[in-house]
């Protein structure tokens, strides 16, 4: 243990020992040793505490568990962090001891030895941080969404439907419903002629036909004769709500591949595992250093859990800056349904925080678990997700969900129509989390192996804020909020795009309302209502605004089966339009939708609906607007005024109706049919110019340049970058070549912002490095700068901001920002700060614009300094901003 004046400081490395004393010269080993030390430390004194892990990987034993006693205190948390300058991983997996011999036709085995024996079997195989593909059929890569990768099914066997069950389950769906397929057909000409030896260890990956997820099964055999393919456990992995339409029928339209299969052992990079000869075979891929290669397998479902109760909570537990690698697959475990939408969860992920207040992940880098990545579970209060980078999880990026509510031993009765459910409502409780922070983390490229998962998935969850995140590659919604209760989100200030690649019927943000309110037959059914106390569950306003939404199919903003108590506004949605179904107290105003492939819809009316769709701007390829199931009586909507509608058609159409015959049903009477004018489209800035006709019904600008990230987890980014950064099938192609031609990748992205600060500065004067602060120090002498070395990766103009910390001393000072380009010369930009108010903390000034434009492979020089004589000092600078002065 190493101790100060300010806290106390253990350290823990690879090659560490747990006899030592856990110093930075003789760490301890593992991280075990290490929680033992500080519950030791916290019993002579209360002190912020530090556990920092050194490079290299330490694979855990079993889950580490951080329970009540673990925790920190308000001023003085416990922080498990990688040592400044390193990277280091937390791993559920072993590393294989490995001696390879050529087996045939390119593939190379070898056999688990001594060293090995606590190694039973895994599911998964990495290699070089890489996961590989399990031998399958077809060939293909698990990450790639692309229709080669898939061949059809020839059908399934029947199952029974509605239709012919009694009239109880026919029309209350009061039995469960029909169990899954036992068996499948295939199709000669696209099955595989190789004969399997072992057919009951193959996994079946298959799209139910209205393909809203996949469905994972176990294979009893194959039979030939009738070219049939057997099923044993599995097929639970979604939700079966309706006897009527089963999520989770197969026939002719699925899509389909098999793993784990020794035979289809024939293209680079599949592997297959052998437990009864204990033998693993692996065909590398052209150049692979096989003998120079780590191959790791993963071993734990969890590898960090947060274990406290309601009563006893784990507080004040930090992890900074930490790799999360190997937990396995989960998609055979038990799911569960958290509520009435279409989702079925596993409650469980590779850090999995429950009975946690106060408690913070930051800059850390999940990269490839086997299931959820990150799950809050029932009752948390204020776990903050920053900085984070997730990557290629099998299910979800992060979950917060709380104790479910639905109780199917139960059943209640609609008060409108009469129609009795079979399930209900448990009464509220504690174990919920709130409160909830998730700020500037990238998700990208999960769902390997679930595709009904999101980026962010939320359900019995209360006042939880979603901000400056960015969301791609995705096979269903980005942010998907199960149910209504509790409500009370913000999300805003998110890039949310290229999602819903491999699935149907659905938005980029999804949301459901199936609560204790809704009525299946108002909905599905043949009988119109109002909706209902729909405060019940979705007790305060979620607020969804300021978010850019880009996608090329479905919804952009998707308010399906009941959701109800929204604000919406100051969104843009690209190619991609919005949706309400029946519910009520949405408010709907002030977004652009753009370019949209079909057009915004209001669906299923309620009798008395409260919704509002007000001062929009709506352009599409053809229809302007949809109605679908239109209430009984009185109005679609409250109010449906003041939008601007236009299209590539030059008229309106709705439902086979002009503008003029539109307006005589009572809506949009003071809307227009008009260009809205934007004033650059191109650079995906739509604000509209100050003639714009938007303006004169009631449109009002808003910024467009503060989606998404703040700044990218420079953490994890390589020197090369290989990280996917859009569908390279499909759009981009350019830009990321572009983007990967850059000699030194320092702005990643011009649509980002860019932070300098004094850890990351080339050079200055009176700066003191110290090991093991998270930033240096700085000297307040008034000659003092700092500098950075930037490399040129794009064009435009940036408006600069200086961050300092503010406290009762601050002065009025003034600073210079010196800004060199090797083609353009030197630019100078002034600013005087204000005086800080007593109390005040983080503050941020803007400087100016300044212009990074040049030649590529320019450098560009940055200086921050005082000026003389103002009584200014970097004493208290944090960080300059870099922010684009418009979108890109």
């Amino acid at each position: 243990m190493v101790k100060d004046a300010a806290r106390w400081q253990f350290f823990v490395a690879p090659n560490g020992s747990d006899r030592n004393p856990g110093t930075l010269e003789r760490p301890f080993s593992t991280l075990a040793r290490a929680r033992d030390a500080v519950r030791e430390a916290k019993s002579v004194g209360s002190r912020p505490i530090v556990v920092y892990l050194r490079q290299g990987t330490y694979y855990l034993p079993e889950t580490f568990v951080l329970g009540s006693e673990d925790s920190g205190m308000e001023g003085c948390p416990v922080v498990y962090a990688s040592y400044p300058g390193e990277k280091a991983t937390v791993s559920g997996g072993r590393r294989l001891t490995t001696e390879w011999r050529p087996f045939r036709d390119g593939i190379f085995a070898c056999t688990l030895g001594e060293a090995d024996t606590d190694i039973v079997d895994f599911t998964e195989l990495f290699a070089n941080g890489r996961r590989q593909i399990r031998a399958r059929y077809p060939n293909g890569d698990p990450t790639s969404p692309l229709p080669e990768n898939f061949v059809f099914l020839a059908g399934a066997d029947r199952r029974k439907k509605a239709d012919e069950a009694d009239s109880a389950y026919k029309n209350n769906y009061t039995e469960h419903p029909p169990l899954p397929h036992r068996e499948v057909y295939y199709e000669t000409t696209t099955f595989t002629a190789r004969h399997w030896a072992r057919p009951e260890e193959a996994v079946l990956h298959v799209f139910p036909n209205v393909n809203w997820s996949t469905l994972q099964f176990c294979i009893r055999g194959i039979d030939p004769a009738r070219n049939a393919i057997l099923l044993g456990e599995g097929g639970w992995q979604q939700h079966e709500k309706y006897a009527s339409r089963p999520g989770t029928d197969l026939d002719h339209t699925s899509r389909y591949y098999i793993d784990n299969v020794f035979e289809e052992l024939d293209a680079p990079r599949e592997w297959y595992f052998d437990r009864k000869t204990r033998t693993l075979y692996y065909m590398p891929p052209e150049g692979f250093d096989l003998n120079g290669a780590i191959f790791e397998v993963p071993q734990l479902e969890r590898l960090v859990e947060f274990r406290g109760t309601t009563q006893s909570p784990v507080r004040h537990v930090h992890w900074e800056g930490v790799r999360f690698a190997h937990a396995v697959p989960t998609y055979f475990n038990a799911y569960e349904i958290p509520s009435f939408g279409d989702w079925a969860i596993v409650r469980s992920g590779a850090v999995f925080v429950e009975g946690a207040e106060d408690c913070r992940i930051a800059s850390s880098f999940f990269d490839a678990p086997g299931g959820n990545a990150l799950f809050i579970s029932r009752y948390n209060v204020r776990i903050a997700v920053e900085d984070c980078l997730f990557t290629e999880a099998g299910e979800s990026a992060i979950a917060i969900v709380g104790k479910s509510r639905l109780n199917k031993q139960k059943s209640y009765t609609c008060p409108y129509c009469g129609n009795v459910h079979p399930w209900g409502f448990d009464p509220p409780n504690e174990h919920f989390p709130r409160e909830c922070t998730i700020r500037n983390n990238l998700i990208h490229d999960i769902g390997i192996y679930g595709k009904q998962t999101a980026g962010l998935f939320l359900s019995v969850t209360a006042d939880n804020v979603i901000i400056h995140n960015e969301m791609y590659n995705i096979p269903r919604a980005a942010i998907c909020i199960h149910d209504g209760t509790y409500g009370g989100h913000i999300i805003e200030h998110n890039y949310l795009h290229h999602t819903c690649r491999e699935t149907d019927e659905h938005g980029t943000f999804n949301a459901w309302g199936r609560d204790s309110w809704w009525c299946h037959k108002q909905s599905h059914g043949p009988v119109d209502h109002p909706a209902g106390d729909v405060t019940a569950d979705a007790k305060v306003t979620t607020l969804l605004r300021n978010n850019l939404i880009w996608d090329f199919k479905g919804w952009g903003i998707d308010l399906d089966d009941g959701a109800s108590n929204y604000d919406i506004y100051n969104n843009v949605c690209i190619g991609v339009p919005i949706k309400t179904r029946e519910g009520d107290l949405r408010t709907v105003h002030n977004n652009v939708v753009v370019l949209a492939a079909k057009a915004s819809a209001i669906q299923v009316g309620c009798v008395g609906n409260r919704d509002r769709w007000i001062g929009n701007i709506f352009t599409g390829q053809k229809e302007t607007i949809q109605f679908t199931q239109p209430p009984d009586e009185g109005k679609w909507v409250e109010e449906l005024d003041r939008n601007l509608y236009f299209n590539d058609q030059g008229q309106f159409a709705s439902g086979g109706m002009d503008f003029a015959t539109w307006q005589a049903q009572g809506y949009d009477g003071h809307s227009v049919f008009a260009d809205p004018l934007f004033t650059d489209p191109a650079a995906r800035n739509f604000t509209v110019a100050p003639d714009s006709p938007a303006l004169r019904v009631g449109f009002v600008n808003f910024p467009m340049d503060r989606f998404g990230l703040l700044h990218y987890p420079e953490r994890w980014r390589a020197e090369d970058p290989q990280l996917p950064l859009y569908d390279r099938a499909v759009i981009d192609r350019e830009w990321i070549r572009q983007a990967r031609n850059r000699r030194k990748p320092v702005f990643p992205d011009e649509r980002l912002v860019y932070v300098l600060t004094a850890s990351n500065c080339a050079e200055s004067q009176d700066v003191q490095r110290q090991k093991g602060e998270e930033a240096a120090a700085l000297s307040n002498d008034p000659d003092s700068f700092v500098s950075w070395e930037l490399h040129f990766a794009g064009g435009g103009r940036y408006v600069a901001e200086l961050v300092y910390a503010c406290d009762a001393d601050w002065a009025m000072a003034e600073f210079v920002l010196t800004i060199e380009v090797d083609s353009i010369g030197q630019s100078e930009i002034r600013a005087r700060t204000e005086r800080a108010e007593a109390g005040s903390s983080l503050r941020s000034m803007r400087l100016g614009e300044c212009s990074l434009g040049g030649e590529q492979g320019d450098s560009i020089r940055i200086t921050l300094k005082p000026l003389e004589g103002t009584g200014g000092s970097l004493m208290n600078f944090r960080e300059i901003r870099l922010i684009p002065a418009v979108s890109k």
